[in-house]
Order: C-alpha cells, then structure tokens, then sequence
C-alpha cells in the first residue's frame, strides 16, 4: 500500500450543491465509519486518512492506497462518482507538524 493525494473536482455546480447538502451535519467518525467500512468490498485496497472539504470547487483527500483507480473504484462504490472526478497521484509520505495534527485531533467533531 502507498500513500496518495486525491484532488476531486465536481461534475457540476450543481452536484457541488447536491453534495454540500449530502454531507451536511457529518461528524467525523460518521466519515470514517462510512469510508472505512471494513465491509465495503475496496476496504483493503484503499482506505482514507483525512479529508479536507470546504466550499471551493474542490477538495482533497490523503488515502493509503494500492493504486489510484483502487481510490476511484472505493469512491464508486461509496456513490462519490455521481458527483466528483479524481485524480489521485502517490506520494512518498505525509510530512506533518506533529504539534498541529494534535491540535486537529483534539478538534475533530
């Protein structure tokens, strides 16, 4: 497994609106719960590790990952591709301020 970086981009601003609506109100272990459902059938080939949504026209997401279409298929699967187009592209390795991620996980909701 590697790491990735997912940028996703909406089909429409349409979508984008459909989406934010969707989403609206998640905590974050309802996120998790529902990316890394151990019974999804792409569970062991790509797993997400922190979303970064906001109201741009897109957002990005860190995945460990066997491949980026094993991101795409997961996202599929999850009813994503309705509404973003993915590309994801594999990175050596996070790089991350400890004292900031604690911080952030102090914070999750």
């Amino acid at each position: 497994m590697d790491y990735y970086l997912a940028t996703h981009t909406y089909h429409s601003d349409e979508k984008k609106k459909e989406f934010l609506k969707r989403i609206k109100g998640r905590t974050n272990d309802m996120w998790v719960d529902r990316m890394n459902d151990p019974q999804n059938p792409f569970h062991k080939k790509a797993r997400v590790i922190q979303m970064f949504i906001g109201k741009a026209d897109f957002f990005f997401c860190n995945w460990c990952a066997e491949s980026e279409q094993a991101i795409i298929d997961k996202l599929d699967s999850l009813g994503a591709g309705e509404f973003v187009i993915t590309m994801a592209v594999k990175i050596k390795h996070p790089i991350a301020d400890p004292k900031e991620i604690s911080k952030m996980l102090t914070a999750l909701k």
